[in-house]
């Protein structure tokens, strides 16, 4: 298992994923809570629900037609004489007899000795006139088809038998699903509860106001966070700083007593420069070096990622003098953000089982480029592309979309995935790729 803190000073985006999800499985709370099953769709089922009752739970009628015993669905003699309604919700007492074929409507439970169903377009009312609905009154004669038994009627357990695993956990929950455990009688389920992020971004370039010369506006905090709701995390703090360590370790020290988050985020300043703002305070925050007045410390990894863009990459573990915090240092160039979160932390918190594998979608494309592609040499190589589903036979293609610069963050909002090329590989038009669909995004 590769460690952060013993690591070398690159390492492989496999090998980054591997350690972070180490880092992040050992010190991420796995909580839980309820939520009413209303408030289900998009979160994750804490633990497995076994079925508490068989559903169906009794023998019901599949189609609006008349019930028939076993004897009389295969009899010669196909007229029967035509006995009450049986409605869905019925409860009441029914004589079994071979000569009455009962009304029956979608859903009403088949009375005890019946045994098979006779859609009502398959009938024929005998010396009288049907109603609107093609059924004969109680007391008519009606002749009916021959069916074998067992014909539109589903039968007690046929979805699922009562204790039966109805839904496992980790199941990233649907609407179906929580159709599936409101016919249970669910009305809460117990889901995992996402963890609490506190997000910095910024740096004294960042403004909210007019831009003015030298300066831009924050993409990076409204887009990572969107991409945090996207995938069913919404408990996000942000937070803009500037580029003095201090008044970071200032904010830090308040924001985790008063939020007291479960992850930290962090765009930008972990490069080499000057005023690398996160380096330089998380540095001196260093378990050798003199602690906060909160008792505030941090073990801290600084290095590159053997891919492009997203290269440098920071990874610490932040004493709070209450309890150890992950802390993850995404690189600042929108691109390179998106790249991070969507190829490095989200398999990361799946791998940790802090976010639903149903939410990342990574699969195999065929390349459609216009002429050869060459993967750099010892980098791993994403760059932003649109996959298209062909619906006749399920199979993905790809082309590339933009140029590679890291601040072409438009050009990133026309794509839909990004395609991996792997280190000094060539690739042909018809080359099978890697494709990792962007959080939130629908195939073109």
């Amino acid at each position: 298992m590769v460690s952060f803190f013993t690591s070398a000073h690159n390492l492989s985006p496999n090998s980054y994923v591997d350690a972070l999800a180490a880092l992040l499985g050992g010190y991420l709370p796995s909580a839980t809570q309820s939520v009413p099953l209303a408030q289900a769709v998009g979160r994750v089922l804490a633990s497995d629900v076994l079925a508490a009752h068989s559903s169906p739970t009794f023998d019901n009628s599949q189609m609006d037609g008349y019930a028939l015993t076993a004897v009389s669905a295969r009899r010669e003699n196909r007229v029967f004489t035509v006995g009450h309604d049986i409605p869905a919700g019925f409860s009441g007492n029914v004589v079994c007899d071979d000569d009455i074929a009962y009304p029956i409507m979608t859903g009403a439970p088949v009375p005890a000795g019946y045994g098979a169903i006779v859609p009502v377009e398959r009938s024929r009312v005998v010396s009288a006139d049907a109603d609107a609905q093609g059924f004969a009154a109680e007391g008519q004669q009606v002749e009916l088809e021959q069916v074998a038994p067992g014909t539109f009627i589903r039968t007690v357990g046929e979805d699922i038998q009562k204790g039966e695993l109805l839904v496992p956990a980790s199941t990233l929950l649907t609407a179906v699903h929580v159709g599936v455990l409101a016919a249970q009688g669910i009305a809460e389920i117990i889901v995992q509860s996402s963890p609490r992020v506190l997000l910095y971004t910024g740096g004294e370039e960042v403004t909210t106001g007019q831009l003015t010369a030298g300066k831009i506006y924050d993409a990076n905090a409204p887009m990572l966070r969107g991409l945090l709701v996207t995938d069913g995390i919404d408990d996000v703090y942000t937070r803009q700083i500037n580029d003095d360590p201090q008044s970071l370790i200032k904010a830090l020290e308040h924001d985790c007593a008063q939020l007291n988050p479960d992850l930290i985020l962090t765009c930008g300043g972990i490069s080499a420069g000057r005023y690398e703002v996160v380096r330089n305070a998380l540095t001196s925050l260093n378990t050798s070096q003199k602690q906060t007045n909160s008792g505030m410390n941090a073990l801290s990894w600084f290095g590159h990622v053997s891919q492009q863009p997203g290269g440098p990459q920071g990874v610490s573990l932040l004493n709070t003098g209450q309890r150890q915090v992950p802390f993850v240092s995404l690189p600042g160039n929108p691109v390179s953000t998106l790249v991070t979160y969507t190829a490095l932390l989200r398999p990361s918190l799946v791998a940790s089982r802090h976010l639903a594998p149903a939410r990342v979608l990574v699969a195999q494309a065929s390349l459609t480029a216009e002429q050869p592609v060459s993967g750099l040499e010892h980098k791993t190589q994403f760059r932003r592309g649109i996959v298209r589903l062909n619906p006749a036979n399920g199979a993905l293609t790809c082309h590339l979309h933009g140029e590679t610069g890291s601040h072409l963050l438009h050009a990133a909002s026309e794509a839909n995935a990004l395609i991996e090329f792997e280190p000094s590989n060539s690739y042909v038009p018809g080359d099978s790729v890697k494709v990792h669909l962007l959080p939130g995004a629908l195939f073109h």
